[in-house]
């Protein structure tokens, strides 16, 4: 199992296996991904202002693309999350827990997920 973050120090995503960071990308795509939220990190945030990691996308597998690459040509909904403000990973329309493939990117010095 791989989790994926966003990392604010290195400004791109990090990878993580076992409890260990395997990889940076600023570009990847996950495969059978979960979106998980840790609540005791979540809480954390909310009462220090501190932020840490708690949420991620969960994989089993992942493929590392070059900078810029365009994300798969379906994926079309953002999925953002807000620790201050979401329980979960959220698209516009609902929460999102789960999606066959995700396309994390770097667009504009932010990321971007998209499902």
């Amino acid at each position: 199992m791989y989790e994926i973050y966003w990392n604010s120090h290195r400004k791109m995503f990090s990878v993580r296996q076992r409890g260990r960071v395997v990889g940076h990308a600023q570009s990847i795509n996950a495969i059978n991904a979960t979106f998980v939220v840790r609540p005791a990190g979540q809480r954390r945030v909310r009462e220090t202002g501190r932020k840490n990691v708690h949420a991620f996308v969960k994989c089993n597998e992942f493929e590392m693309l070059e900078p810029g690459a365009p994300p798969v040509m379906f994926l079309r909904q953002v999925v953002h999350y807000d620790p201050k403000i979401d329980d979960t990973f959220v698209t516009e329309r609902s929460p999102v827990s789960w999606a066959d493939i995700v396309s994390l990117r770097i667009r504009n010095n932010h990321p971007e997920i998209l499902v």
